[in-house]
């Protein structure tokens, strides 16, 4: 777990912690940039990129005159299948 740190330290991977705070990696080498969706039901990982977010993160590190070196958004909640079969 120590190399995978030192991934994360040097750009290589970065980690999304799911609702249980387990740690899933993901490499950043060659891939482009993406957020992540997950259901809190069975656990599915949405990936989606969205320009106006990052326009916006963008802008409000210039206000407030801030370096960004990267960023993180999980959005929780139910995937669509979740939500078919409760109905």
């Amino acid at each position: 777990y120590r190399t995978l740190a030192l991934m994360e330290e040097a750009g290589f991977v970065r980690v999304i912690r799911d609702t249980d705070v387990h740690a899933h990696y993901e490499h950043t080498f060659n891939h482009p940039r993406h957020e992540h969706m997950i259901c809190d039901q069975c656990g599915e990982f949405i990936e989606f990129s969205d320009e106006t977010l990052d326009k916006l993160i963008a802008d409000a590190s210039e206000r407030h005159n801030f370096q960004e070196r990267t960023h993180r958004i999980v959005v929780f909640g139910t995937c669509e299948k979740c939500r078919e079969a409760a109905d």
